[in-house]
């Protein structure tokens, strides 16, 4: 997602909107957003976050950075952002769509799973019981931390 002031109404759709190129971007690094960033030459003159890293950067930090006027806009993951956003009301968020209007399809949005090992067919019926039993559960959580759900796009 895109974050900004909402003060700012800023006029962001994409990747490719014309305002990014003049305002300062922050993101999230080793992520899809600093790829887009590389592909439009923009990577050189934005703020980089290390928030999975050992430096202590949190999602706060990047919100902070946002209020404060350290970066304009940033870009990043909106799961691990939702259940801090309601402590800053002062910002808007906007997402990113899966396109790229001069090449290939840049992949920003993503449906989550879990996982097992392929001969693990019991622990995979189990986790799938226990999903279907308490989905509404499980959506409400999700919903409670400000974690939007989207339908995929096919």
């Amino acid at each position: 997602v895109f974050i900004f002031k909402k003060s700012a109404n800023y006029d962001i759709t994409s990747m490719d909107s014309p305002v990014l190129q003049q305002i300062k971007v922050g993101f999230e690094q080793d992520t899809p957003p600093e790829s887009g960033l590389q592909i439009r030459g923009m990577v050189q003159r934005a703020v980089h976050f290390d928030i999975g890293g050992s430096n202590g950067e949190s999602p706060t930090t990047m919100l902070d950075a946002v209020q404060n006027g350290r970066v304009d806009v940033m870009i990043t993951w909106e799961p691990a952002i939702g259940a801090f956003l309601k402590n800053y009301p002062d910002l808007k968020v906007v997402g990113v769509p899966s396109e790229r209007a001069t090449g290939s399809p840049e992949q920003y949005s993503f449906p989550m799973s879990m996982g097992v090992r392929e001969d693990e067919t019991t622990l995979k019926n189990q986790l799938d019981e226990v999903i279907a039993k308490y989905q509404e559960t499980l959506t409400s959580i999700l919903t409670q931390h400000g974690v939007k759900l989207y339908t995929p796009q096919r």
